[in-house]
Order: C-alpha cells, then structure tokens, then sequence
C-alpha cells in the first residue's frame, strides 16, 4: 500500500486535507490517536487529553471547556487499581498514576504539567485556527443500544455542536473514528466517519490511519497541479 493512499478498509470518500488546517487534536479515547497523530503530523506538541483514558463523557466536558478540575484533589477519586479517576467524566489518568504512591502525591507531582496543559486547552477553544479534532470511538460505548447508529451520530454530533459553542469564530472540524464493525453514518459538513472492517482493528494499524489524511505538502500539490494542468516537480 502507498504510504498515504487510498484502503479498501476505510469508509471515507477521499483523505481529508490536513493543509486546511493548524492544528490536528486528539479528543481520545485513547493514548493510540495522539500517537498515529504525530506520527503522521510530525506535531508533539501535548495538548489535554493526549494521554488519558477519555469516555465521551471526558471528551464532551473537553470541548465544552469544563477541565479545570481534571486531577485535582475535590474531583479525583483513586481506582482500587491505584489509577487516579475524574469523579465527574470518569477520564482516567494511567500514566500519573506511575508518579506517586497516594492520590495527593500523584497530583502534586503533576500539577504544574496539568496546569499548563489546561492552560493550552483554553487558549486552542479561544483561537480562531482552523482546528481537525480526532475522536476514536471508546469500547463497550454502544453496549445495550438498539440504534448504535443512531447512538454513533449523536455522539459525534453532541461534540461538533460542543467545539462550535466553545469555538464560534473558527473551524472545527471532527474526525469521528468508530470500532471494527460500527455502522458508518453518513458524513456532514462539520463530521467525517471512519471504520475499519470486521477483523481488523486500529490499535497499531498504521496503513488505517495514514489512509484518512492527506499530508500538507501532498495536498498542496495536488491544488497546484489543477492550477497548472499538469503535474508538479517532485
């Protein structure tokens, strides 16, 4: 398979075009989108949720602004497998856990990091930078639902009017990235879908990821080569 082309696996009509935008964030649910992320933008630089365990609950709360109390002592409750747990969102904080042997000593020992990563996040929903937020669906969120589809759109749709609240001014695009056999809703202006086939999974998958983006310096070619009518010097 080319690097960054087309898969037969994945239900997108075309790559999206990261050039349309500064920034690509991760929105969870996991430590593997931040991952694919950078390996495929070349950023590293950490936003929020980068690193947790984050439920849509802790996504919503994300793009709503509501973080300020992420692990902190009144909202953090300790898992009795020893990982410190925002009461309110349920967003699990794996790696902090490492940190300290009691929940105190593990706040304080990342409260200046979890500061500044705060910080950033109120700065990135008060910019006017065209912004693609990531979503990967969290497992066992459809357990119990008769309309997984139906539950697969308001899911994304609640965190695309969200990120438009928190960001009026601006673009904020949503990639909504499903589990192997979710039902692929139809994409809107503001949402795209993607899956991947029954069997297969995300988890290490890089040809998956690399067949949803464009990079910058493909898609500028692409544009210059319609504008010329012929093919670019490579």
């Amino acid at each position: 398979m080319r690097l960054f082309g087309r898969s037969r696996h994945i239900d997108l009509s075309r790559p999206i075009d990261l050039s349309r935008y500064v920034h690509v964030i991760s929105l969870g649910c996991n430590c593997q989108v931040t991952h694919q992320l950078r390996r495929i933008t070349g950023e590293d630089g950490a936003q929020l949720l980068d690193w947790f365990v984050t439920p849509q609950a802790g996504a919503l709360a994300a793009c709503e602004g509501r973080v300020d109390g992420l692990l902190t002592e009144e909202a953090t409750d300790l898992h009795p497998a020893g990982i410190p747990v925002d009461r309110a969102t349920q967003i699990r904080f794996v790696h902090e856990a490492k940190s300290a042997d009691s929940l105190a000593g593990m706040i304080a020992a990342n409260a200046p990091r979890i500061a500044e990563l705060k910080r950033r996040w109120h700065a990135l929903l008060a910019s006017s930078e065209p912004i693609l937020f990531v979503r990967l669906r969290g497992p066992n969120e459809l357990v119990g639902y008769t309309d997984p589809a139906g539950f697969i759109r308001a899911e994304s749709r609640a965190l695309s009017e969200a990120l438009a609240r928190s960001r009026p001014r601006a673009v904020s695009d949503l990639l909504f990235v499903m589990a192997e056999g979710d039902p692929v809703p139809a994409s809107t202006p503001a949402i795209r879908y993607a899956s991947v086939a029954p069997g297969e999974t995300w988890h290490g998958n890089d040809s998956a990821w690399n067949a949803l983006f464009r990079p910058p310096r493909e898609a500028a070619f692409s544009r210059l080569k319609r504008f010329l009518g012929g093919s670019p010097p490579s």
